[in-house]
């Protein structure tokens, strides 16, 4: 693989299973094994895990001819076809870290340097950004909550329609947390060091 490239999996859903590859991402019927959805995304390498939901799937992108700018793009699974596409902000020398977008509740979520930014899932307005003093790790859903984790450890709580901060904690140094997303349910591991 080229320096620069993320492998960003597949994700599926329901007959179809999803993937992405240098110029395109693909869609394949699971029953008859054929390919029916293709988006090129002329200009754009993916950098971060797919995500997705009942009408698109969405993905970080790198942009521009020496790869700068990472966007955030939502393809529409119906059309195959592009939906939206937002320049990620980017606060000094802060690049995402190969994390991909959570989808929920109709926002689209993702944590690029020290924010966690929101963004509608129809149209691709921001909603909300949350600032944080530490790099974030992939956010969490469970109900109307987002669970974050700083590199510093500090675990947080925050309000999914609003983007305000519930409760923060910090771990000790013996200890963090690291909430992973599994569909449906929000789960925080312990990982001993």
């Amino acid at each position: 693989l080229a320096l620069g490239w993320f492998d960003p999996g597949s994700v599926s859903y329901g007959a179809w299973i999803y993937t992405a590859e240098r110029t395109r991402v693909l869609g394949w019927e699971l029953a008859r094994g054929e390919i029916g959805f293709e988006v090129a995304l002329e200009g754009l390498l993916p950098v971060a895990p797919l995500a997705l939901d009942d009408s698109s799937l969405y993905l970080v992108a790198r942009a521009g001819s020496a790869g700068t700018r990472d966007e955030l793009v939502a393809l529409d699974r119906g059309r195959s076809a592009l939906r939206w596409r937002r320049p990620l902000p980017r606060r000094g020398s802060e690049q995402p870290t190969g994390q991909g977008p959570v989808v929920s509740a109709g926002l689209v979520l993702f944590a690029a340097g020290t924010d966690l930014w929101a963004f509608d899932a129809e149209r691709g307005g921001r909603r909300w950004v949350m600032r944080h003093f530490a790099p974030l790790a992939w956010p969490s859903v469970h109900g109307g909550t987002v669970a974050v984790l700083g590199d510093d450890g500090t675990l947080s709580a925050i309000d999914l329609d609003t983007g305000r901060v519930h409760w923060s904690y910090a771990t000790s140094d013996e200890h963090a947390l690291a909430p992973r997303h599994w569909p449906g349910t929000a789960r925080l591991g312990v990982t001993h060091y």
